[in-house]
């Protein structure tokens, strides 16, 4: 008989066919099969245990710790923007107005965890990421500690790499780590270049009626709209907030580049 662990990799192997715009979907009969487990799993309160071959690399006990993937929806007619710049008070690391967002989305969850090899099990070759962290503190607290969005040139949000080596490059010699995870086959994933001209098409209208309201009269009503739509600008202006704010778990640089940028920790699987 199949161990969870065997059934949740048999399940999200299925799935690992990249969609052809570029997203990354599973089949109906895959997601099914993975909404299905993890419902079973959370019901019934159970841990994933780990197979035999995978407890024969892991000490005796190590177990996985499964987390169902939150699904983001569209937030951007619901959001407070006023209430989000509030957040900024007395922060002074990562982005805090990403943070309010993925807990709004439910994004700021913990990852699934599995043991040493797991990933592999899940997942083909050439589908892994890796993030290095300067001190194992970080690791520790990205796998089961606050939610921590970096700023970055594309964007706000968990940066990560196809390339291990690369990752080593963030990795000190004194306490730094390589963490080694996957996306879920079932996350919502897009291409930067696509994302870029969603937010355009969300951000045009704003700087029409920006553009329309300083030539015309100042009057109250017309400088309290304008400040409501330039908190609203530079929100979607990030790249990686607008990508959460829309619900998407994640998007890649490029069609075969080897960086992502990661919203949802909830679709990530992380060997521990």
């Amino acid at each position: 008989m199949k161990t969870a662990t065997g059934q949740l990799s048999s399940v999200l192997r299925l799935g690992t066919k990249a969609a052809a715009d570029g997203s990354r979907e599973i089949t109906g009969t895959s997601r099914r099969g993975l909404d299905d487990l993890v419902d079973r799993d959370e019901k019934n309160a159970l841990v994933i245990r780990q197979s035999k071959s995978e407890m024969s690399r892991q000490p005796a006990g190590d177990t996985s710790a499964s987390t169902p993937r939150a699904k983001g929806r569209d937030l951007i007619d619901e959001l407070d923007y006023r209430q989000l710049h509030s957040v900024l008070r007395g922060k002074t690391t990562g982005d805090p107005m990403l943070r309010e967002i993925c807990r709004r989305q439910g994004f700021d969850g913990p990852p699934t965890l599995v043991g040493v090899g797991g990933i592999r099990d899940i997942v083909p070759p050439g589908t892994e990421l890796f993030r290095g962290v300067p001190i194992w503190d970080y690791a520790d607290q990205f796998k089961s500690g606050e939610y921590f969005g970096s700023s970055g040139a594309n964007g706000s949000g968990i940066y990560a790499t196809t390339k291990a080596d690369r990752a080593k490059g963030y990795a000190d010699d004194t306490g730094g780590e390589v963490i080694h995870m996957a996306l879920r086959p079932d996350a919502r994933t897009t291409l930067l270049n696509r994302l870029l001209k969603e937010q355009d098409k969300e951000l045009r209208p704003i700087h029409k009626e920006l553009t329309r309201l300083k030539r015309g009269e100042q009057t109250e009503a017309a400088i309290v709209r304008k400040q409501a739509l330039e908190e609203q600008r530079k929100v979607l202006a990030n790249p990686g907030r607008f990508a959460a704010i829309k619900g998407y778990d994640a998007f890649r640089m490029g069609k075969n580049a080897d960086e992502w940028l990661i919203l949802n920790r909830t679709a990530l699987v992380v060997e521990r």
